[in-house]
């Protein structure tokens, strides 16, 4: 079993290196010990381009070939590469270019530049060479050595780059040029040529996703970034760093970088501009540079947008009370907290259900109700909202008909109701009375001691009061059945009761 495992791991480690290998010699890499196979790399079994990404292995690839003694003037035997640029041989010739050309002159393809060695990548002189207006022989010189060679060139009019690999090459009806050894024995078209072309080489990174981060206050997104195809070790170029960039009205900003690590992928987390919420949609715009600082490679993606959101609603409003003042119905509640708290929604129906309420909006922690009749039984209740349009939860349920009309008459004295009902599952109203405006404090503990929930904690002016607890404590979570003491600080007064939550 044990030289089953080590011949499965040495064959994995032979393709793995195989691979390499052939990606070593793709590049001119000194020391490569396996041949480059094109076929092979490509459709294998290896898996090559999974590993080692070079630019036959993006979309555009295609295999051209002309037979020997092909009508020159048919464009279905030229390979046609955009409507300004175009290969082909004629009898013992180089390549040249039949859109714009009738036959090679010495600079052919025109509107074309060649080099030795693949787009970013070794020449077979050594180093990373400039492209040259002496066409297919900046390649090689002879063109019986052609077969086999990786060399790569940029057409001037589209801007672009691609890479080429020869696999033949015959001389046609002569003695072949430059360099002689051709067998062919015809007229005509003459030399024939084969080769693998990719499409236009991209070696930029790309944006492959923007999402909001979840779970957050917004401002933020994450960005999915693929590599460049040079970012890999045993790339004899490779690259340094990445830079992230958004763009600020018209101009981009640098928002972040880091070093290349020949990843697949890298994920940024970016900021944003703005959130987008239901009332707006606020797309933030990104792109990437790829830098290589010892040639100057700076390589640039295409651009990406996204949108970050709030998810974070605001804090339920908690600590709600009724207060009659001069006959107007009065209702307070602790202020929330968050950060991008924008205003209050108070919400009045007849039914504890809400099928169809009145609302009123309010950017403080009270609201007076100018129309109140204590005959009438209205539930209030109070929600907050964010600037991104999130909803808190509503508050507990207060019924306005809990203030009788014996309430309009000033309490004479401090006062703690029992909690009403009791034992309760899961809402409770505290009633309290206070005879001036005073500091109160009113606090829910357990058995122990320990503080489970603050329910208020404010200035009040003087009247009957009333405010509900729904069983939570600070943190929002639901607490167990049991006993619990609920106490009040007003002024000189203090005062505790017991509760029972039953479940």
């Amino acid at each position: 079993m044990k030289n089953l495992i080590a011949f499965v791991t040495f064959m994995s480690v032979l393709i793995f290196a195989d691979c390499r290998q052939m990606y070593l010699s793709f590049n001119y890499v000194e020391g490569a010990e396996v041949a480059f196979e094109m076929e092979e790399f490509l459709y294998g079994e290896d898996n090559c381009c999974d590993e080692y990404p070079i630019s036959f292995c993006e979309e555009g690839t295609i295999y051209y070939e002309k037979e020997d003694y092909a009508d020159l003037s048919d464009p279905e035997n030229w390979d046609i590469i955009s409507d300004n640029v175009a290969l082909l041989r004629g009898d013992n010739q180089m390549l040249y270019n039949p859109i714009i050309e009738n036959s090679y002159e010495f600079g052919s393809p025109q509107s074309t530049l060649w080099r030795g060695g693949p787009t970013y990548s070794n020449n077979v002189l050594g180093g990373i060479g400039p492209y040259g207006n002496a066409g297919v022989l900046n390649i090689i010189y002879v063109a019986r050595f052609l077969p086999g060679t990786i060399g790569s060139f940029y057409s001037i009019p589209d801007d672009q780059y691609y890479d080429i690999h020869f696999t033949s090459w015959t001389s046609g009806g002569g003695t072949g040029w430059p360099g002689g050894g051709a067998d062919g024995d015809g007229g005509g078209g003459g030399g024939g040529v084969s080769y693998w072309r990719s499409g236009p080489v991209d070696v930029a990174p790309k944006i492959s996703g923007i999402i909001d981060i979840p779970n957050d206050q917004g401002g933020r997104v994450y960005i999915t970034i693929d590599r460049s195809i040079i970012d890999l070790e045993d790339h004899p170029a490779g690259l340094d760093m990445y830079t992230i960039q958004r763009l600020d009205s018209e101009n981009w900003v640098n928002i972040g970088s880091f070093g290349a690590q020949y990843s697949e992928q890298y994920i940024f987390e970016a900021t944003t501009l703005g959130d987008s919420s239901s009332q707006n949609s606020e797309l933030s715009t990104f792109r990437v540079i790829a830098q290589n600082f010892v040639y100057d490679f700076i390589l640039e993606s295409e651009v990406g947008s996204g949108y970050s959101l709030d998810n974070i609603a605001p804090t339920v409003p908690n600590g709600v009370i009724m207060t009659v003042v001069d006959n107007n119905l009065q209702l307070e509640w602790n202020e929330v907290s968050d950060e991008d708290f924008h205003y209050y929604i108070v919400e009045r129906d007849e039914t504890e259900e809400f099928l169809n309420p009145q609302s009123f909006e309010t950017e403080t922690s009270y609201f007076l109700i100018s129309d109140y009749d204590s005959e009438e039984d209205y539930f209030y209740r109070v929600s907050a909202i964010d600037y991104a349009g999130n909803s808190s939860g509503h508050s507990s349920v207060m019924d306005a008909t809990a203030l009788s009309n014996e309430n309009l008459v000033m309490p004479k004295g401090y006062s703690l109701q029992q909690n009403y009902p009791n034992p309760f599952n899961p809402v409770t109203t505290l009633k309290y009375s206070l005879v001036k405006e005073s500091l109160v404090e009113i606090t829910i503990y357990d058995l122990m001691g320990n503080v489970i929930t603050n329910l208020i904690n404010q200035n009040q002016i003087a009247g009957y009061k009333s405010v509900q607890w729904n069983a939570m404590d600070n943190q929002g979570r639901q607490v167990p059945a049991g006993v619990y003491l609920y106490s009040i600080i007003a002024g000189d007064f203090t005062q505790t009761k017991k509760m029972v939550l039953l479940k």
